[in-house]
């Protein structure tokens, strides 16, 4: 699926804070990536996409470019937390190359993917 559009936005009140939105072509939001840069890595704190949209590229899409914005700011590594039961997700990490990198607390897996 294209979308008509992805826009960034930095959070204004904590700079760290980068939110990535994918837009269907009317230009409503189907999907939202938080991304925080830290040192040495980024970190994908959130990535939820509207369920009409599930399954159609939109995650993917959003993923590629907080790994573009990553770049940009010269890191190297990019990580998340996903939900031990949370079988799509995982899936679809693992196709854009992140690794199960170590159990978060109950129930979550660390996932680490180099850029």
């Amino acid at each position: 699926m294209t979308l008509s559009e992805l826009s960034v936005q930095i959070d204004t009140d904590k700079p760290t804070a980068i939110y990535v939105f994918a837009h269907n072509k009317g230009l409503q939001p189907v999907g939202m990536l938080r991304l925080e840069i830290n040192e040495p890595a980024g970190w994908i704190g959130a990535l939820f996409v509207e369920e009409p949209y599930r399954g159609k590229g939109v995650g993917k899409q959003l993923l590629n470019r907080a790994f573009d914005l990553c770049r940009e700011m010269g890191k190297t590594l990019v990580a998340l937390t996903v939900a031990d039961k949370n079988e799509g997700a995982q899936r679809l990490y693992k196709s854009l190359g992140f690794a199960p990198f170590m159990a978060g607390h109950e129930g979550y897996m660390q996932y680490i993917k180099t850029l």
